[in-house]
């Protein structure tokens, strides 16, 4: 399968009017099921990888600068927390704590290679992301403010909202109906759908947001919860 540029996909789906679906890969078998899949269809896909670097480092660095601020806090840092964890492993580590001890290995002192790392990985986040995004709501063109904008990216799920999360872009999430249930899941299961925007969109996100549930209607209570008395608001 040949790798070409966003601008290329995006260009071609307009003009030929189709859509390209967007793929979060979060670790090797997925992506060659995508890619086989794709290649199986003769579809385009666009694939979205992570900078692992930027989630690790920054839970380390912000959660210890956090807990700095709350002496009087059971823990204080990272360390602390896996210790703690160690401890009490019956209750506390029923899903492991492998990214815990991943970002624990990190350097976040100032000027650290760890950090200098960091700091690279994080403008390639925003360079990679930003430029994508940006080039899909600028339209054909490629050019802002013109008639052939897109106001939003409408992404299964929340598949796609990774992307829009490292650049700083905002997305909301409404119920897009239910799918049928898959054994042994005996209920059909709640679906949603994501609308992303540009930055500071959030007015124009929530709009788009609300027509859709006006016109779809498909928001109802779950079967297997009970009703809540917030559930309900009165409108005076």
């Amino acid at each position: 399968m040949p790798v070409v540029s966003l601008r290329e996909i995006v260009d071609r789906a307009f003009r030929e009017r189709y859509g390209v679906p967007a793929i979060n890969i979060v670790n090797d078998l997925t992506l060659e099921a995508v890619l086989a899949g794709a290649v199986e269809a003769r579809s385009p896909v666009i694939v979205q990888t992570s900078v692992k670097t930027v989630l690790m480092y920054g839970q380390k660095h912000d959660l210890n600068n956090y807990l700095l601020e709350r002496p009087d806090a059971p823990v204080h840092t990272l360390t602390d927390i896996i210790d703690f964890n160690n401890a009490h492993a019956s209750v506390a580590l029923k899903y492991g704590q492998a990214i815990f001890l991943a970002a624990d290995q990190l350097d976040t002192s100032p000027g650290s290679v760890d950090t200098l790392r960091y700091q690279a990985d994080r403008a390639l986040d925003l360079a990679l992301t930003r430029g994508g995004l940006d080039a899909v709501f600028n339209g054909p063109d490629g050019l802002k403010g013109t008639d052939d904008d897109f106001d939003a990216i409408l992404f299964p799920q929340n598949r796609g909202a990774a992307a829009p999360a490292k650049a700083g872009y905002p997305s909301i999430v409404v119920p897009g109906g239910y799918v049928p249930p898959v054994a042994p899941v005996v209920n059909p299961a709640p679906f949603g759908v994501t609308f992303s925007g540009r930055a500071f969109s959030e007015p124009t996100l929530l709009g788009l947001a609300y027509n859709y549930e006006q016109a779809t209607r498909h928001r109802r209570p779950p079967a297997s919860a009970p009703p809540l008395p917030t559930d309900h608001v009165d409108r005076h």
